[in-house]
């Protein structure tokens, strides 16, 4: 696997590994990693749901998939440097459980249908004839597949 290295230096890798926000996501992973293996599935798909929250860039990384997205917020940054650390240290754990990479990726795809629904709801909650329809319609189709070009 190829994940595309971040230049840090070992203090700032202590640093982040330190972190709150990095311990939580490393445990909702990785637990939810341990109770699929155990065939807890009902309980590891609503943690891997709440793992997809704090770090979403684990999941991408952990199938190996490239980032889509050049501009980040800082925020997203530092979430995508602390997925290159959990990926670094954990892949190995993924790849030897067995179907865990298929089950994430099903998963994932599962939640990009959530965000899809919850963004065509917020979006149809928005005047079709107002200041933003234009706008509206090229997120709708981004979001459902659909030419959206007026």
């Amino acid at each position: 696997m190829n994940i595309r290295k971040i230049e840090m230096t070992s203090a700032q890798i202590d640093a982040i590994v330190e972190s709150p926000g990095y311990e939580q996501m490393k445990a909702a992973y990785s637990l939810a990693l341990k109770l699929f293996a155990r065939g807890e599935n009902a309980a590891a798909n609503e943690l891997l749901e709440l793992a997809f929250q704090s770090n979403y860039w684990v999941s991408l990384r952990l199938l190996g998939r490239k980032d889509a997205v050049t501009f980040v917020s800082e925020e997203q940054h530092r979430k995508r440097r602390e997925s290159t650390i959990y990926v670094e240290r954990h892949l190995r754990e993924w790849e030897e459980t067995s179907g865990a990479l298929s089950w994430l990726n099903s998963e994932l795809r599962k939640e990009h249908r959530r965000q899809n629904q919850r963004l065509q709801r917020l979006l149809a909650k928005i005047p079709k004839d107002g200041p933003l329809a234009w706008l509206v319609k090229q997120v709708m189709g981004k979001v459902t597949g659909r030419d959206a070009r007026c």
